[in-house]
C-alpha cells in the first residue's frame, strides 16, 4: 500500500511540474510574439512590406501559442479520466491482490491513445516559435539591407582608432 502513496505523490509532482512549464512556455510564446508584433507594427522606420510580413509572422505566432493552450486543455480532458481509471484499478489490486493482464493492457492502450494527441500541442508550440524566428528574420533582413545602403552612401567608415592615430601624426 505504501507504493501506491509513493506513486500517487510522484504523479502529482510530475503533473504539477508539467503544468508549470506548460503555462510558462505558452505565456512566453504569447509575450514574445505579442511584444514583437507591437514593436514592428508601431515602428515608423520599417518599410510597409517588412511590417506586413513580420507582423503576419508574429500574429500567426500569437495564434499558434493560443492553439497550444487550447490543444493542451483538450488533451488533459481526455487524459485525466484515463489516469483516474488506472488509479482505481491499482487501488483495487492493492485491496484484493488480483491483477488482470487484459485490463492492464486496455488501460495502457487508452492512456497511450490520449497521450498521442500531445504531438498536436507540441506542433503548435514549435510553429509559434518558428513564427517568432521568421518575423525576426524578416526584420533583420531589412535592417541588414538598410545598414548596407547607409554604409555605401556614407563612404568608408573610419574607426575611432584610425582617428586617434591620425590626430597623433599631426
Amino acid at each position: 500500500m505504501e507504493i501506491i502513496g509513493v506513486i500517487a505523490e510522484s504523479r502529482r509532482t510530475v503533473i504539477d511540474e508539467h503544468s508549470h512549464s506548460f503555462r510558462w512556455l505558452t505565456a512566453s510564446l504569447l509575450a514574445l510574439n505579442g511584444g514583437a508584433a507591437l514593436a514592428v507594427l508601431s515602428n515608423e522606420t520599417l518599410e510597409g512590406s517588412t511590417k506586413f510580413y513580420a507582423g503576419l509572422c508574429f500574429l500567426a505566432g500569437i495564434a499558434f501559442a493560443l492553439l497550444v493552450a487550447v490543444a493542451g486543455q483538450r488533451i488533459n480532458r481526455r487524459a485525466i479520466p484515463k489516469l483516474n481509471d488506472q488509479l482505481g484499478y491499482w487501488l483495487a489490486v492493492s485491496h484484493d491482490g488480483m491483477r488482470v493482464a487484459a485490463r492492464e493492457d486496455e488501460l495502457n492502450a487508452e492512456m497511450k491513445g490520449a497521450m498521442k494527441l500531445g504531438v498536436i500541442s507540441q506542433a503548435f508550440g514549435w510553429a509559434a516559435g518558428f513564427c517568432l524566428i521568421g518575423g525576426a528574420a524578416v526584420v533583420g533582413a531589412e535592417l541588414k539591407e538598410s545598414v548596407g545602403k547607409q554604409a555605401v552612401s556614407d563612404g568608408p567608415a573610419i574607426s575611432a582608432l584610425d582617428q586617434v592615430s591620425e590626430s597623433r601624426e599631426r
